[in-house]
């Protein structure tokens, strides 16, 4: 609706046209039109309908049944009868958890499937008030189920479920969060909120800033950590005009995300660097089945590291229907341009691998401090794939300038190398030389590298609840495979023997003079000799009597119940197999002692030994080693190196294929080069 208001200035006596006088006649002038700028103009917009409320993985009710939630883990149905409903729970994994079925007497319009429970919620109806109940799977405890109600005028919004809460907004704008167990946690207000999601102890919350206008929905979204109640990321939701969310989540990663009616899915990038949150699209479905007349509408479950989990609706739905449907993934690809050129492909996809390894580098530098896995490597070894692959063509087009900008996007030195090789076969001798300036600025860069510096702007993981501080930021630098390799290999070098006899799982206290002595409190021995038939339990004339009676001098740890329950098992399981390892030891000594003795008595005899004797005897003529068994350290560390071989061999193949001779030979770079 327009309304157009004019005012005339040039009538009335007091108009401007009065003091306006020909200067040769001295009489007034016409009367002028009203221009364009004499007029002023009022314009309205006609009122713009809210963004609805939603519930991820729900459905409309359609022949009295209704999805009330569907994801990775499993769905929940409801189905009307009138004055009651049937909840039915269904899980994908039957093994990881039974499905259940229960009669509803609130006809529960939300629902939500978490790992250890589920939870549901009505609205007030019919003079009942609004309900929430939560259903836990498996439970030691007696009525581990609650129910609660909330006050009159107050109505269920949106709810989630994350690792240890309960998430529930409300129509005055509350958040009400829950334990488990049904304890009132924490209460907070927002807004007016239209949706939730939850993982680990986050929950992700959309609400309207304010009014619509010209087309925008005006939301925003935050972050909050529920065990520590601070809000750890906000802003506004990039939604365009005319457009609605329809599924709000966290990625099986823990990355937010949100789906749109348009087919758009969005990643919040950079979610743990402190107000550094960006939505970036990382899947657009209308670029699936371009040629095809027919568009269809997916209906998404989940999002993955390789795609995205969904439902094809049939033509004309917007949602699925009964039967239970077909679940089809779809490969994430991200709207860029010219992917019909093989340039287009690579840049899409090199774009796609450095959004997923940033955030899975920063899930690890800023949660898990210990050894970092080779996931991120290989996300950068494939990256520098592509990248080499786009030198090539840049380089085969004569683009130097933009086969040197991609050098410069290379992740690790070598493939630079690769790069020089590129440029080499290509007869791009200049090129080759800023190449390998940019590998020296590279290496004095690493070189100069604080990493320290980017953990500051990195938040800690939700399980941790709070960033680490500064003075502890030492312990967590995240150190290249190679130093980290050395560190454990010493670390595990440096573990104290273990007896080879000992079917305890003494250690060897070595002593000042070069002697050894067992924790157990026998005397020490010089080479070892004698140690393996020594008696545990005897007493010794020189021991020292603050131990306990019979145990001698004992040495004693400073709590051993703080003992990491690794290595307490692994003693035990250590002593199990050095028993064993006892018994076949001494098995082989008897039984060669007994073929000894039956081939001294045939010589003896002037019998001939015989070849069967002899070959029995080179059984065991070599000492059988004694098998000791593997800790659980070592196994992860040799399972380790083995994947970090292999992924050496993988890199070089990698690079060797895109760095391939452009002219066939095996012509080496020069070192000038």
């Amino acid at each position: 609706m327009i309304v157009e208001m004019a005012q005339d200035y040039a009538s009335g006596d007091e108009s401007l046209g009065d003091f306006i006088v020909e200067d040769e006649t001295g009489t007034y002038l016409e009367k002028k039109p009203v221009s364009a700028m004499q007029k002023s103009t009022l314009k309205t917009q006609p009122v713009k309908e809210l963004h609805p409320r939603f519930q991820s993985g729900s459905t409309s009710r359609r022949d009295d049944r209704r999805y009330l939630a569907f994801n990775l883990l499993g769905l929940i149905t409801s189905v009307s009868h009138g004055t009651h409903a049937t909840v039915s729970v269904e899980f994908h994994d039957k093994v990881a958890h039974r499905g259940f079925h229960f009669m509803d007497n609130f006809h529960y319009s939300m629902a939500c499937l978490g790992l250890t429970g589920t939870l549901f919620a009505a609205v007030a109806k019919d003079g009942n008030l609004s309900t929430v109940f939560y259903k836990t799977y498996d439970s030691w405890a007696t009525k581990s189920e609650w129910q609660v109600y909330l006050p009159d005028g107050e109505n269920v919004t949106a709810i989630a479920l994350n690792a240890e809460s309960a998430i529930v907004a409300t129509s005055r704008g509350y958040v009400r969060i829950f334990s488990q167990s049904g304890i009132q946690r924490a209460l907070f207000s927002v807004g007016s909120v239209i949706a939730a999601a939850g993982k680990d102890d986050l929950v992700l919350l959309i609400y309207h800033q304010g009014e619509p206008f010209q087309g925008s929905q005006n939301l925003g979204y935050s972050i909050y950590n529920v065990e520590s109640g601070q809000r750890i990321q906000h802003g506004a939701m990039p939604v365009a005009d005319d457009t609605f969310i329809s599924w709000l989540g966290f990625s099986e990663g823990g990355i937010p995300a949100f789906y749109d009616d348009k087919g758009v899915m969005f990643v919040l990038n950079y979610y743990r660097r402190v107000d550094q949150g960006q939505w970036v699209p990382i899947l657009d479905t209308m670029l699936i089945d371009v040629e095809s007349d027919f568009r269809p509408h997916y209906w998404p479950i989940g999002l993955t590291d390789q795609g995205l989990t969904c439902i094809k609706c049939r033509r004309g739905e917007y949602e699925p229907s009964y039967p239970k449907p077909v679940v089809t993934e779809l490969t994430l690809k991200m709207p860029t341009l010219y992917q019909d050129t093989p340039t287009g492909k690579h840049e899409e996809a090199w774009l796609r691998y450095k959004i997923l390894s940033g955030l899975t580098k920063d899930e690890k530098m800023a949660g898990l401090f210990g050894r970092t896995d080779n996931t991120v490597a290989k996300k950068e070894l494939e990256m520098d794939k592509l990248v080499l692959q786009m030198i090539d063509l840049a380089c085969k087009a004569d683009r130097t300038q933009k086969a040197l900008d991609l050098t410069a996007m290379l992740c690790n030195l070598r493939s630079i190398d690769a790069a020089v090789k590129i440029a080499y076969h290509n007869n791009l001798h200049s090129l080759m030389e800023r190449m390998n300036q940019v590998k020296e600025i590279k290496m004095a860069e690493e070189q100069e590298k604080d990493p320290n510096a980017e953990m500051e702007m990195i938040m800690a993981n939700p399980i941790l609840a709070t960033a680490p501080s500064t003075k502890d930021q030492s312990a967590y630098k995240i150190s290249s495979r190679e130093e980290e390799q050395a560190l454990e290999r010493r670390a595990f070098q440096r573990k104290e023997p273990i007896q080879p006899n000992d079917p305890f799982g003494r250690r060897v206290v070595k002593e000042s003079n070069g002697s050894s002595r067992t924790t157990s409190g026998q005397n020490s021995t010089g080479s070892g000799a004698g140690a393996a038939g020594a008696n545990p339990f005897k007493k010794k004339s020189g021991s020292d009597s603050t131990g306990p009676k019979g145990f001698g001098r004992v040495v004693k740890e400073d709590d051993p119940n703080n003992l990491p329950i690794t290595r307490r098992a692994t003693d035990v399981f250590q002593a199990a197999d050095y028993l064993a390892a006892d018994e076949q030891r001494v098995r082989l000594e008897r039984e060669q002692s007994r073929q000894e003795d039956a081939l001294r008595k045939r010589k003896a005899n002037g019998a001939p030994s015989g070849n069967g004797g002899q070959r029995t005897l080179s059984m065991f003529s070599k000492p059988a080693a004694v098998s000791t068994s593997t800790s659980a350290e070592a196994k992860r560390l040799k399972t380790q190196r083995d994947e970090d071989a292999d992924m050496e061999m993988d890199a070089d193949d990698m690079l060797e294929d895109a760095a391939g001779d452009s002219d066939g030979g095996e012509e080496a770079v020069p070192a000038s080069a």
